[in-house]
C-alpha cells in the first residue's frame, strides 16, 4: 500500500492519493571468484509503475571489501533517476554485511549532483 501525498501539491503527478498493488524484488550476488564480485538487485512495483535497478562489478583489493563502478536507475509515473558511482561492499562485521557508495546521479527534474548511499543486511 502506498499514499501519495506532494507538498507543494504537484497537479502534474499521475500519483495522487492510495494505491494498492504488487512488488517484485530480486538480489543477485555472484562471486566467480574470491577476488570479483558481481551485483545486480532491483524492485519492480505495479504502482506507477515505480521501480529501480542497480549493477556493479567489484573487486577485492582490500581485504576486508570489494570495489568498484556501479549504476542504478530509479523510475516511477513522472519522475527518472540515473546514478554512476563506487560501492565499496562486502564489508562483514559479526552478522552484519554494510555497503556505501557515492557518486553523481542526474534526474528528470534537473536536480543533478552527488548521491551517497549507505546499507546492510543481516544474515543469520
Amino acid at each position: 500500500m502506498q499514499d501519495y501525498r506532494s507538498t507543494p501539491y504537484d497537479p502534474g503527478s499521475r500519483l495522487h492519493g492510495g494505491y494498492v498493488g504488487g512488488q517484485f524484488v530480486a538480489d543477485v550476488w555472484y562471486e566467480p571468484t574470491t577476488a570479483i564480485m558481481v551485483a545486480l538487485n532491483g524492485s519492480v512495483l505495479s504502482i506507477g509503475p515505480t521501480g529501480w535497478l542497480r549493477a556493479a562489478v567489484g573487486w577485492r583489493l582490500f581485504e576486508p571489501f570489494f570495489v568498484g563502478p556501479e549504476a542504478q536507475g530509479i523510475w516511477c509515473a513522472d519522475f527518472q533517476q540515473l546514478r554512476f558511482g563506487a560501492p565499496l561492499t562486502g564489508w562483514r562485521f559479526n552478522s552484519i554485511e554494510w555497503s556505501a557508495a557515492s557518486g553523481f546521479e542526474l534526474d528528470s527534474f534537473r536536480r543533478d549532483g552527488l548521491y551517497v548511499r549507505l546499507g546492510f543486511s543481516a544474515r543469520y
